[in-house]
């Protein structure tokens, strides 16, 4: 599971508690908090750096769809 912390035209950055390797594909679905629906999207990872506890990590992932 994922939190997002900012989202652009482009892509989406976000905190996770998994180390996720740069360059794979994954299927994202974007939830939206005031709703009960999601958004389902493939996105690439861009970068991926470990947080100071390295217990969470952020990433940036690119939109593909």
């Amino acid at each position: 599971m994922a939190q997002a912390e900012n989202i652009a035209k482009g892509g989406i950055g976000l905190f996770c508690d998994r180390l996720i390797p740069a360059g794979i594909i994954v299927r994202c679905d974007i939830a939206l908090s005031d709703l009960a629906l999601s958004i389902p999207t493939l996105m690439r990872v861009r970068w991926t750096d470990p947080l100071e506890n390295k217990k969470r990590y952020r990433a940036g992932l690119q939109f593909l769809l």
